[in-house]
């Protein structure tokens, strides 16, 4: 066994003190802002305080020169942090050879209350949807259309996805943790908890009393981007290996890195209101049919819809707004008007949504959406849905037990009023009988028989 000391390596900075970044006797990983928009922002660990350093050698004797683990940012800024670990003289003492960190990306990268912080180059989703991390071809890619390009063995990204530009292990550095030693090292990208590794051929790093680099990811705040974003290190996968005294890998302590983004954009808050539900709320979903018995009507569905928002609405219109199907099918309604009124805006569709499907309207501004869902029939099912629903049998009971006072508390009209009577009656049941037979009562548009609809959709789109 080789064990360089860090004197060997011209790290030493002096007196070794007790570490800024984790207790004396405890191995630390710590994920550090370095730079905001590509401008350094590391100062000294000690007294007097925020003296600016790029480097240990900056500082004065007895400190080292440190990043942040909390950070004000703005929406569209660029943040780069580095990878430290520190400390681990106690546990490792002969030294490391072998070191993993592995990010909690996937957590933390869309932790905030809206938009992201992603790694630059990161063009795909959060996780991959299970059905397309086998795809073998572009056309099999179709669980979001931003993310069309199938990238074996991976999954689906966007045609620009290219997530080497948002990391690296710069191994020149001095302070790099396995510093001119041959080896092995890498990082994964394959998905967002992103992975450093690194294995030296012979040499084992001892603690110099201050932290050494690990890695670097540089990540974007989008433009919706608010709230309190923690990206923080996997405690469960990421260690750090020595010599023969201690063989079995110890994981140190894992150290956030927090970034406040503020001011915030104009945020979508809510849709609708209180019961009755005059106005639908997000994930409400309408059991009543589309036309009335006769299908002498025009449709009945919602078309109109109220939004709260944290900023006055003044000057909104149709442009603000997208709308979308989910699942993507027939001709899908689009925005006819807007009328702002403080911080609220009445949106109505040039149509009513459509059956069995869900119809989002998203704020172009924050990119949040309502969604509101048709599935005549469906009696049975909360009125805003966690899962899957399915128009059958028990939606008959549901109704017959709700005229019945069995049903606590009373089915809405949105559940029970199946026939679009303005009444809960008898009717009702006969009207979800046809529909669940498909018996062609309701031909403009026809039921399917098979009447589903998929889980409530988020109302924050990452």
């Amino acid at each position: 066994m080789r064990t360089v000391s860090a004197r060997s390596f011209g790290l030493f900075c002096g007196v070794v003190g007790v570490l800024a970044t984790g207790s004396a006797d405890a191995a630390t990983y710590s994920l550090q802002a370095v730079k905001l928009n590509g401008s350094n922002i590391k100062t000294c660990s000690g007294s007097p305080a925020n003296v600016a350093c790029t480097d240990n050698a900056g500082c004065p004797v007895g400190q080292h020169c440190r990043g942040r683990n909390s950070l004000d940012v703005a929406p569209g800024n660029e943040v780069t942090a580095d990878v430290f670990v520190s400390g681990w003289g106690a546990e490792v003492p002969d030294g490391v050879r072998t070191f993993q960190v592995k990010l909690l990306g996937v957590a933390g990268f869309g932790s905030g209350d809206n938009g992201t912080i992603l790694p630059n180059g990161w063009v795909g989703p959060f996780v991959q949807d299970l059905n397309e991390v086998g795809c073998g071809v572009d056309g099999e890619c179709v669980a979001d259309p931003r993310y069309a390009d199938c990238r074996p063995p991976f999954g689906c990204f966007g045609a620009t996805h290219n997530p080497a530009s948002g990391i690296s292990m710069d191994r020149n550095r001095p302070d790099f943790l396995l510093y001119q030693f041959d080896g092995t090292f890498a990082f994964d990208t394959s998905n967002l908890d992103y992975r450093f590794v690194g294995v030296s051929d012979a040499f084992f790093m001892q603690d110099p009393g201050f932290p050494l680099y690990c890695g670097t990811v540089t990540m974007r705040a989008s433009a919706n981007a608010c709230g309190v974003f923690t990206v923080g290190i996997n405690a469960s996968q990421s260690y750090i290996q020595g010599g023969p005294s201690t063989p079995n890998p110890v994981f140190p302590e894992p150290q956030s890195l927090v970034m406040n983004v503020t001011p915030c954009v104009r945020q979508l808050l809510s849709c609708g209101g209180d019961p009755p539900h005059t106005l639908p709320i997000h994930g409400m979903i309408d059991a009543r049919a589309a036309v009335d018995r006769a299908g002498l009507r025009p449709p009945f569905n919602w078309r109109t819809f109220s939004m709260h928002f944290s900023a006055p609405t003044a000057g909104m219109g149709p442009p603000s707004f997208q709308v979308s199907q989910i699942p993507s099918v027939g001709v899908q309604p689009s925005v006819s008007t807007v009328v702002p009124s403080g911080s609220d805006a009445t949106v109505t569709l040039n149509q009513p949504i459509n059956q069995a499907v869900w119809t989002c309207i998203k704020d172009v501004l924050s990119g949040k959406r309502c969604c509101f869902g048709s599935l005549p029939g469906d009696a049975t099912g909360p009125l805003t849905e966690t899962s899957s629903t399915v128009g059958n049998p028990a939606d008959i009971f549901e109704l017959r037990d709700n005229l019945q006072d069995f049903v606590v508390p009373r089915l809405t009209l949105e559940k029970c009023d199946t026939d679009r009577s303005a009444l809960c009656l008898p009717a009702d049941v006969l009207t979800a009988v046809d529909l669940l037979n498909g018996a062609g009562a309701y031909p403009d548009p026809p039921l399917p028989q098979a009447n589903t609809l998929p889980a409530k959709p988020s109302m924050v789109v990452r």
